[in-house]
């Protein structure tokens, strides 16, 4: 679930300085002059210091209430939790459904004997199997699975694309997605806030800066403007990245983006502070270095306010121990695992590819190879070149949808989603 509040007031305070520039500079200037001409000392400055502190004791309240219990607790697992498809795996370990996890979903049928995926790299074609979906399947499985062949036999991959293009099929299919997992495993109300709470922050530093620095109009207003835009993206970037640290471990990413928000923070603080010292405006240097200060620990600690559900929290611990068992599986284990479900490998292929440890999971053929040469034939393994191929293709074939899904996930869970699949 995605920080789809600080996108839209990213991009409100984008266009809204560009559509109403002149109009916001006069606001703020005739408030200064009236100030001015009344008081010997900036009241705004008296305003601005309190409604931070105001700001700051609401956030600690409110943090202390919802904040993590501590951390996801991983469990033994060999399958996916409570029957989730790789779609639903997907969506739950990153918060956004994306062609990854609609393109898993044709492995997975194909692992069901729903579809059989044949070809080569310039010719993959799938080839349905039975004519509808059985029961237990979701809903959103027969609806893709219907506008996929309609009342054809064969379908050629690069033609997926066109056929879930024309209308609502695949943002309807993420919808329910959305619905299904979303509602019941996300915290919304306490994603939301946090959001509310770095916005509300982000208008006091912008209204702030402007107001002090009306004297050198419009540079900063200018300024104000591009902090406030770098703050948002930034602050967007750290939580991101650590929310969804289950999927790949990103330790460099979430390094990278908390070094970079501790270096924009440090520049606007002290920048602002100097700025205004120079010019001799002391109480307006304090307010503006507080304001950063504030800034900079209310999304450290965001980072720590609960996004999970119980419930979320739950299976969220089972679907990381599963991954945790595909990215270290043991040749005695899989041997064990294969004896007892032939199908087994198939059935994991789709979930280590939502999971970002498709690669790892691929090598383990030739454990199968090895140890199980009963369940393993030229077919099956024809059939796993094909499907690493299907999986692993950027330019043609199915990951073509990521466009598609990207677009049906903003209405919740607007982001993008950073590859991480390296066949």
């Amino acid at each position: 679930m995605k920080n789809a509040v600080l996108k839209f007031f990213f991009a409100l305070v984008i266009i809204g300085n560009i559509a109403f520039f002149g109009f916001i500079s006069d606001v703020i200037g005739s408030v200064y002059s009236l100030l001015m001409s009344l008081l010997d000392f900036d009241l705004m400055a008296i305003i601005f210091a309190v409604l931070t502190v105001g700001l700051l004791v609401a956030f600690l309240v409110y943090f202390v209430q919802h904040k993590e219990k501590g951390e996801i607790v991983a469990t033994v697992e060999f399958e996916s939790p409570d029957n989730m498809t790789p779609a639903e795996v997907g969506f739950l370990i990153d918060g956004i459904v994306d062609g990854e996890d609609i393109s898993a979903l044709l492995v997975y049928w194909a692992g069901k004997k729903y579809v059989e995926i044949v070809g080569n790299k310039k010719n993959q074609k799938l080839i349905k199997l039975v004519d509808n979906l059985p029961d237990e399947a979701r809903n959103y499985e027969k609806l893709l699975y219907a506008k996929i062949f309609a009342d054809e036999k064969e379908v050629l991959v690069k033609d997926v694309t066109k056929k879930l293009s024309g209308d609502q099929t695949v943002q309807k299919a993420a919808k329910e997605i959305e619905d299904n997992v979303g509602k019941k495993c996300f915290n919304s109300k306490t994603i939301s806030h946090r959001q509310f709470f770095v916005c509300l922050i982000a208008v006091i530093f912008y209204l702030a800066l402007s107001y002090f620095g009306y004297f050198l109009y419009p540079i900063f207003q200018i300024i104000a403007t591009i902090f406030t835009a770098l703050f948002i993206g930034c602050a967007d970037w750290v939580l991101n990245y650590y929310d969804y640290r289950h999927k790949n471990n990103a330790f460099k990413g979430r390094l990278v983006s908390f070094i970079c928000f501790l270096i924009l923070m440090g520049v606007i603080g002290a920048g602002c502070f100097i700025v205004f010292m120079f010019f001799a405006l002391y109480l307006e240097a304090f307010v503006m270095l507080g304001i950063a200060i504030v800034m900079l620990f209310l999304v450290l600690l965001s980072r720590k306010i609960e996004i999970y559900s119980k419930e979320g929290q739950e299976k969220l611990g089972k679907i990381i121990g599963f991954k945790n068992f595909i990215d270290t599986a043991e040749a005695d284990r899989i041997k064990a695992l294969v004896e007892k479900n032939p199908n087994f490998y198939y059935d994991v292929l789709p979930y280590a590819y939502v999971l970002g440890v498709s690669d790892k999971w691929i090598k383990n053929l030739d454990i199968v190879k090895d140890y199980c040469p009963n369940v393993v034939d030229k077919k099956m393994i024809s059939g796993i070149v094909v499907w690493s191929i299907l999986l692993a293709t950027t330019s043609v074939g199915l990951l073509q949808i990521v466009s598609i899904a990207q677009g049906a996930a903003k209405s919740l869970f607007g982001r993008k989603k950073k590859k991480t699949n390296k066949s």
